[in-house]
């Protein structure tokens, strides 16, 4: 529980709610709700469009750059890297500001007509950081940026900063709460590969050395995985593909210290990864390969052609009247994953220990049916 802050009420839609409380479970939240907020307060509100007064100046500016640089392509058509654009930038045209302040205010008032359109829900009390405090209520006779936005409600505004943050996908939430994280290994990433460091994490509970190859998101762009080829910290075994979802990494560290271990991905190892990505994808990365044999039934066979996300991709197929066998070279998660909500339209050939756990969750959901008058 957070024990520092000032409290504030906070009203949110049952969508907000429910989406906030989810992603405080599935990204490992140990704060407070309070807590929870200031993170995405601190993360995402120089970019969300609930900071009004923020967001217009921002769009402004983008359309003065805009027609800056259509200005700048006429004069100079040779320059394609603008490398004298901002010496050669000059002031706008009263019409050019005119029309820029016309369309910034008609934005303006598109933002407020969302955020009136926001559905009221339940209020609380919620504990803020006093960093995010200090930015709502600003001292030294300064004045809150977005005041006359919302008539001077700061609960009114964290409100709307949150139903914006429950607006967004999975993928661009985790992005908000963990983007201090994903900026920090973009800093690495930039850097050519034989001039990488190494990256030290824990993963339920193991400790990993990391050689990082790239942040990625899943076939479905759910969530972002850290990629690269590592091994179990202090041993000596070759690095092999692996990839991390960043909200599931339960602490890190980058290796700045060159005696450590080089962090450099060599060609041999580059070449196993981009293999490994083609073959089992983004989050599979991690376990063993084991051939498995899977027996489709036609509506199997026709649901496996239309079902891309996470589909493990088969070695061999053979069709017939009624259906398809397919042979796979991936880890069982991935077909566990896949194949246990096709039921009896896909049978486990092999391997052996995988069948016997689908019979027996297949019965037990059975049978507690079947206990059910």
């Amino acid at each position: 529980m957070d024990k520092t802050g000032q409290r504030l009420r906070l009203n949110l839609s049952s969508h907000a709610r429910s989406t906030i409380e989810a992603d405080m479970s599935s990204f490992g939240a140990k704060e407070s709700m309070g807590g929870f907020v200031s993170r995405i307060f601190e993360s995402f509100a120089s970019e969300s469009r609930a900071s009004i007064e923020a967001a217009s100046r921002s769009y402004g500016e983008s359309l003065e750059r805009e027609v800056q640089l259509s200005r700048y392509r006429k004069a100079y058509p040779l320059d394609k890297t603008f490398e004298f654009f901002e010496s050669k930038k000059v002031d706008l045209t009263d019409d050019e500001a005119g029309v820029i302040r016309s369309l910034v205010s008609s934005y303006s008032s598109k933002l407020h007509d969302w955020l009136n359109s926001l559905e009221k829900g339940e209020s609380s009390l919620v504990r803020i950081r006093d960093s995010v405090y200090a930015q709502l209520y600003p001292t030294d006779g300064e004045r809150w940026e977005e005041e006359e936005h919302y008539g001077g409600s700061r609960s009114a505004y964290l409100k709307a900063l949150m139903e914006d943050y429950a607006s967004k996908t999975c993928y661009e939430r985790e992005g908000i709460v963990f983007g201090d994280l994903l900026e920090e290994l973009a800093v690495v990433i930039d850097e050519p590969i034989k001039d990488r460091h190494l990256v030290t994490l824990v993963r339920n509970g193991r400790k990993f050395d990391v050689k990082p190859y790239a942040v990625m998101p899943d076939a479905g762009w759910n969530y972002h995985y850290l990629v690269g080829v590592g091994r179990i910290s202090g041993s000596k075994s070759s690095y092999k593909p692996m990839s991390f979802r960043i909200s599931r990494i339960e602490n890190i560290r980058i290796r700045t210290a060159s005696y450590y271990a080089s962090g450099k991905v060599t060609k041999a190892e580059l070449g196993e990864l981009k293999a490994a990505l083609r073959k089992r994808g983004t989050q599979y990365l991690v376990g063993d390969e084991e051939a498995s044999v899977i027996r489709l039934s036609r509506k199997g066979a026709k649901r496996f052609d239309q079902i891309l996300h996470g589909r493990p991709q088969p070695v061999r197929r053979l069709d017939d009247e009624s259906g398809s066998t397919l042979e796979f070279d991936c880890t069982e998660m991935q077909i566990r994953n896949y194949f246990f909500e096709f039921g009896a339209d896909a049978l486990i050939v092999k391997p052996a220990g995988l069948r016997v756990e689908f019979k027996e969750a297949y019965q037990t959901a059975l049978d507690s049916y079947g206990a059910v008058e």
